[in-house]
Protein backbone atom coordinates (compact mmCIF):
# COMPACT_ATOMS: atom_id res chain seq x y z
CA UNK A 1 0.00 0.00 0.00
CA UNK A 2 1.18 3.49 -0.82
CA UNK A 3 -0.16 6.84 0.38
CA UNK A 4 0.75 10.34 -0.79
CA UNK A 5 -0.35 13.95 -0.67
CA UNK A 6 0.68 15.19 -4.15
CA UNK A 7 -0.60 18.71 -3.42
CA UNK A 8 -2.73 18.40 -6.53
CA UNK A 9 -2.76 16.17 -9.59
CA UNK A 10 -3.38 17.20 -13.17
CA UNK A 11 -5.99 15.80 -15.53
CA UNK A 12 -4.34 17.57 -18.49
CA UNK A 13 -2.88 15.62 -21.44
CA UNK A 14 -5.37 12.78 -20.97
CA UNK A 15 -4.44 12.58 -17.26
CA UNK A 16 -0.92 11.44 -18.15
CA UNK A 17 0.27 12.21 -14.62
CA UNK A 18 -2.06 9.53 -13.23
CA UNK A 19 -0.81 7.03 -15.78
CA UNK A 20 2.84 7.74 -14.94
CA UNK A 21 2.16 7.51 -11.21
CA UNK A 22 0.40 4.16 -11.62
CA UNK A 23 3.24 2.77 -13.76
CA UNK A 24 5.84 3.74 -11.15
CA UNK A 25 3.87 2.19 -8.32
CA UNK A 26 3.07 -0.94 -10.31
CA UNK A 27 6.80 -1.43 -10.92
CA UNK A 28 7.20 -1.40 -7.13
CA UNK A 29 4.41 -3.97 -6.74
CA UNK A 30 2.00 -1.52 -5.09
CA UNK A 31 -1.60 -2.70 -5.31
CA UNK A 32 -3.50 -0.15 -3.19
CA UNK A 33 -2.97 3.60 -3.61
CA UNK A 34 -4.37 6.35 -1.41
CA UNK A 35 -4.19 10.02 -2.44
CA UNK A 36 -4.86 13.01 -0.16
CA UNK A 37 -5.55 16.40 -1.73
CA UNK A 38 -5.94 15.60 -5.44
CA UNK A 39 -7.40 19.12 -5.96
CA UNK A 40 -9.83 18.13 -8.72
CA UNK A 41 -13.56 18.76 -8.97
CA UNK A 42 -14.95 15.23 -8.91
CA UNK A 43 -18.51 16.51 -9.41
CA UNK A 44 -17.54 16.84 -13.10
CA UNK A 45 -17.95 13.33 -14.50
CA UNK A 46 -15.65 13.91 -17.50
CA UNK A 47 -12.73 14.53 -15.12
CA UNK A 48 -13.30 11.20 -13.40
CA UNK A 49 -13.71 9.34 -16.72
CA UNK A 50 -10.45 10.77 -18.05
CA UNK A 51 -8.51 9.70 -14.95
CA UNK A 52 -9.99 6.19 -15.01
CA UNK A 53 -9.03 5.80 -18.67
CA UNK A 54 -5.44 6.81 -17.86
CA UNK A 55 -5.10 4.34 -14.97
CA UNK A 56 -6.67 1.54 -17.02
CA UNK A 57 -3.77 1.98 -19.46
CA UNK A 58 -1.48 0.51 -16.78
CA UNK A 59 -3.66 -2.18 -15.22
CA UNK A 60 -6.54 -4.25 -16.55
CA UNK A 61 -7.98 -4.84 -13.08
CA UNK A 62 -8.67 -1.77 -10.99
CA UNK A 63 -11.32 -0.10 -8.85
CA UNK A 64 -10.95 3.69 -8.82
CA UNK A 65 -12.83 6.12 -6.59
CA UNK A 66 -12.29 9.87 -6.17
CA UNK A 67 -14.17 12.06 -3.75
CA UNK A 68 -14.45 15.66 -2.58
CA UNK A 69 -17.14 18.03 -1.40
CA UNK A 70 -20.30 18.47 -3.49
CA UNK A 71 -19.56 22.18 -3.94
CA UNK A 72 -19.22 23.02 -7.64
CA UNK A 73 -16.01 24.71 -8.77
CA UNK A 74 -15.88 27.15 -11.71
CA UNK A 75 -13.30 24.91 -13.39
CA UNK A 76 -11.72 21.50 -12.78
CA UNK A 77 -9.51 22.79 -9.95
CA UNK A 78 -11.00 22.42 -6.47
CA UNK A 79 -8.82 22.19 -3.34
CA UNK A 80 -8.79 19.02 -1.28
CA UNK A 81 -10.35 15.65 -1.99
CA UNK A 82 -9.24 12.07 -1.47
CA UNK A 83 -8.81 9.11 -3.78
CA UNK A 84 -8.30 5.38 -3.36
CA UNK A 85 -7.74 2.77 -6.04
CA UNK A 86 -6.62 -0.81 -6.41
CA UNK A 87 -4.43 -2.40 -9.06
CA UNK A 88 -4.13 -6.07 -9.92
CA UNK A 89 -5.27 -9.14 -8.03
CA UNK A 90 -6.25 -7.40 -4.79
CA UNK A 91 -9.18 -5.94 -6.76
CA UNK A 92 -10.84 -9.37 -6.41
CA UNK A 93 -11.26 -8.67 -2.69
CA UNK A 94 -13.17 -5.40 -3.14
CA UNK A 95 -16.55 -5.34 -1.41
CA UNK A 96 -17.26 -1.61 -1.18
CA UNK A 97 -15.61 1.69 -2.15
CA UNK A 98 -17.26 4.81 -0.76
CA UNK A 99 -16.73 8.21 0.86
CA UNK A 100 -18.28 9.87 3.87
CA UNK A 101 -21.35 11.97 3.03
CA UNK A 102 -19.31 15.21 2.89
CA UNK A 103 -16.52 13.70 0.78
CA UNK A 104 -13.93 14.18 3.53
CA UNK A 105 -12.41 10.71 3.44
CA UNK A 106 -12.64 7.70 1.16
CA UNK A 107 -12.32 4.02 1.86
CA UNK A 108 -12.30 0.56 0.40
CA UNK A 109 -13.49 -2.57 2.17
CA UNK A 110 -11.64 -5.78 1.24
CA UNK A 111 -12.93 -9.28 1.96
CA UNK A 112 -10.78 -11.99 3.54
CA UNK A 113 -11.34 -15.47 4.91
CA UNK A 114 -14.77 -16.18 6.45
CA UNK A 115 -15.96 -12.83 5.08
CA UNK A 116 -13.69 -10.88 7.44
CA UNK A 117 -13.40 -7.25 6.32
CA UNK A 118 -10.33 -5.01 6.20
CA UNK A 119 -11.24 -1.33 5.77
CA UNK A 120 -8.60 1.01 4.35
CA UNK A 121 -9.33 4.71 4.83
CA UNK A 122 -7.63 7.66 3.10
CA UNK A 123 -7.89 10.96 4.95
CA UNK A 124 -7.11 14.60 4.34
CA UNK A 125 -7.67 16.78 7.39
CA UNK A 126 -7.70 20.40 6.19
CA UNK A 127 -5.37 23.12 7.41
CA UNK A 128 -7.08 25.86 9.37
CA UNK A 129 -6.95 29.17 7.58
CA UNK A 130 -8.34 32.61 8.33
CA UNK A 131 -8.49 33.62 4.68
CA UNK A 132 -11.73 33.42 2.76
CA UNK A 133 -11.93 31.40 -0.42
CA UNK A 134 -12.45 27.85 -1.66
CA UNK A 135 -9.87 25.99 0.45
CA UNK A 136 -10.84 22.57 1.80
CA UNK A 137 -11.30 24.18 5.21
CA UNK A 138 -13.75 26.76 3.84
CA UNK A 139 -15.63 24.21 1.74
CA UNK A 140 -16.31 22.16 4.87
CA UNK A 141 -17.14 25.32 6.85
CA UNK A 142 -19.70 26.26 4.19
CA UNK A 143 -21.32 22.81 4.29
CA UNK A 144 -21.51 22.84 8.08
CA UNK A 145 -22.97 26.35 8.16
CA UNK A 146 -25.78 25.18 5.88
CA UNK A 147 -26.78 22.42 8.28
CA UNK A 148 -26.08 23.99 11.68
CA UNK A 149 -27.06 27.21 13.44
CA UNK A 150 -23.80 27.24 15.43
CA UNK A 151 -20.30 27.65 14.04
CA UNK A 152 -18.50 24.32 13.67
CA UNK A 153 -14.73 23.96 13.59
CA UNK A 154 -14.02 21.73 10.51
CA UNK A 155 -10.86 20.08 11.88
CA UNK A 156 -12.39 19.09 15.22
CA UNK A 157 -15.63 18.00 13.56
CA UNK A 158 -13.65 15.92 11.06
CA UNK A 159 -11.95 13.94 13.83
CA UNK A 160 -15.18 13.62 15.81
CA UNK A 161 -17.07 12.25 12.81
CA UNK A 162 -14.19 10.03 11.72
CA UNK A 163 -13.96 8.48 15.20
CA UNK A 164 -17.70 7.84 15.27
CA UNK A 165 -17.59 6.12 11.88
CA UNK A 166 -14.47 4.07 12.76
CA UNK A 167 -16.16 2.81 15.92
CA UNK A 168 -19.09 1.63 13.82
CA UNK A 169 -16.65 -0.29 11.62
CA UNK A 170 -14.89 -1.79 14.63
CA UNK A 171 -18.20 -2.91 16.15
CA UNK A 172 -18.59 -5.03 12.99
CA UNK A 173 -15.15 -6.59 13.72
CA UNK A 174 -13.53 -4.90 10.73
CA UNK A 175 -9.76 -4.48 10.67
CA UNK A 176 -8.81 -0.83 10.22
CA UNK A 177 -6.02 0.96 8.35
CA UNK A 178 -6.27 4.77 8.31
CA UNK A 179 -3.68 6.75 6.38
CA UNK A 180 -3.04 10.15 4.87
CA UNK A 181 -2.30 13.78 5.64
CA UNK A 182 -3.65 14.62 9.11
CA UNK A 183 -1.97 18.05 9.20
CA UNK A 184 -1.03 17.21 12.79
CA UNK A 185 1.82 15.52 14.64
CA UNK A 186 -0.57 13.87 17.14
CA UNK A 187 0.95 15.82 20.03
CA UNK A 188 -0.78 15.36 23.37
CA UNK A 189 -3.76 17.70 23.52
CA UNK A 190 -3.97 18.23 19.76
CA UNK A 191 -7.29 17.81 17.93
CA UNK A 192 -6.06 14.52 16.47
CA UNK A 193 -4.61 13.02 19.67
CA UNK A 194 -7.96 11.47 20.68
CA UNK A 195 -7.72 9.12 17.71
CA UNK A 196 -4.87 7.37 19.52
CA UNK A 197 -6.00 7.88 23.12
CA UNK A 198 -9.58 6.61 22.69
CA UNK A 199 -9.69 3.12 24.28
CA UNK A 200 -12.75 2.18 22.23
CA UNK A 201 -10.69 2.49 19.05
CA UNK A 202 -7.35 1.21 20.37
CA UNK A 203 -5.45 2.52 17.33
CA UNK A 204 -1.65 2.52 17.00
CA UNK A 205 0.45 4.90 14.93
CA UNK A 206 2.32 2.42 12.74
CA UNK A 207 4.90 5.07 11.87
CA UNK A 208 5.55 6.09 15.50
CA UNK A 209 9.09 4.73 15.73
CA UNK A 210 9.95 6.42 12.43
CA UNK A 211 8.09 9.60 13.35
CA UNK A 212 10.30 10.11 16.39
CA UNK A 213 13.32 10.70 14.16
CA UNK A 214 14.40 14.21 13.24
CA UNK A 215 12.75 14.85 9.91
CA UNK A 216 9.46 16.16 8.56
CA UNK A 217 7.03 14.76 6.01
CA UNK A 218 6.37 18.17 4.47
CA UNK A 219 8.89 20.49 2.85
CA UNK A 220 7.12 23.49 4.34
CA UNK A 221 7.02 22.27 7.96
CA UNK A 222 9.06 20.67 10.71
CA UNK A 223 6.65 17.96 11.87
CA UNK A 224 5.48 14.52 10.87
CA UNK A 225 1.95 15.18 9.62
CA UNK A 226 1.45 12.12 7.38
CA UNK A 227 0.62 8.95 9.32
CA UNK A 228 -0.65 5.37 9.06
CA UNK A 229 -2.86 4.23 11.96
CA UNK A 230 -3.88 0.60 12.48
CA UNK A 231 -5.57 -1.66 14.99
CA UNK A 232 -3.01 -3.48 17.12
CA UNK A 233 -4.10 -6.88 15.82
CA UNK A 234 -2.86 -5.92 12.34
CA UNK A 235 0.74 -5.16 13.36
CA UNK A 236 2.00 -8.81 13.18
CA UNK A 237 1.02 -8.83 9.48
CA UNK A 238 3.30 -5.86 8.66
CA UNK A 239 6.44 -6.86 6.78
CA UNK A 240 7.78 -3.42 5.80
CA UNK A 241 6.92 0.24 6.28
CA UNK A 242 8.47 3.66 5.78
CA UNK A 243 8.51 7.10 4.22
CA UNK A 244 9.89 7.77 0.74
CA UNK A 245 12.38 10.57 0.00
CA UNK A 246 10.91 13.83 -1.24
CA UNK A 247 10.14 13.87 -5.00
CA UNK A 248 11.00 10.18 -5.44
CA UNK A 249 7.53 9.30 -6.76
CA UNK A 250 6.11 12.69 -7.78
CA UNK A 251 7.40 16.21 -7.49
CA UNK A 252 5.43 17.39 -4.46
CA UNK A 253 5.91 18.89 -1.00
CA UNK A 254 5.11 15.67 0.92
CA UNK A 255 6.88 12.38 1.47
CA UNK A 256 5.03 9.27 0.41
CA UNK A 257 4.29 6.45 2.86
CA UNK A 258 4.30 2.72 2.25
CA UNK A 259 3.34 -0.37 4.21
CA UNK A 260 3.59 -3.98 3.06
CA UNK A 261 1.57 -6.78 4.58
CA UNK A 262 1.72 -10.55 4.62
CA UNK A 263 -1.54 -11.23 2.78
CA UNK A 264 -2.11 -14.56 4.52
CA UNK A 265 -1.83 -12.94 7.95
CA UNK A 266 -3.87 -9.86 7.02
CA UNK A 267 -6.69 -11.52 5.09
CA UNK A 268 -6.47 -15.11 6.30
CA UNK A 269 -6.16 -16.51 2.77
CA UNK A 270 -4.23 -16.11 -0.47
CA UNK A 271 -5.39 -13.41 -2.89
CA UNK A 272 -7.06 -14.90 -5.95
CA UNK A 273 -5.44 -14.38 -9.34
CA UNK A 274 -7.52 -12.26 -11.71
CA UNK A 275 -7.41 -12.84 -15.43
CA UNK A 276 -6.93 -9.61 -17.38
CA UNK A 277 -10.15 -8.17 -18.80
CA UNK A 278 -9.37 -8.82 -22.49
CA UNK A 279 -8.61 -12.48 -21.70
CA UNK A 280 -11.75 -13.25 -19.70
CA UNK A 281 -14.35 -15.59 -21.13
CA UNK A 282 -17.89 -14.14 -21.21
Amino acid sequence: MFFLNPNGLSSDDDALQFQELSKKLQMNQVDIIGISEHNLDTTKSYVYRKICAAIYQTTSNSVIKMFGSNILAPNIYKPGGTMIYTMGNVTSRKMETVSDKLGRWSYVKLVGKDHNITTIVVVYVPCKTTKTGTSTYHQQLTLFNKSSSTRIEPQKQYIKDLKHWLKQCKEKNEKLIIAGDFNSNFALGSYTSTLLSDPELDLTNLMYDISNTAFSTSKTGRDIIDHILVLGEIIPAVTRKGYTPFDSILYTDHRGMFVDFNNLLLFGNITAHLVSNPSRDI
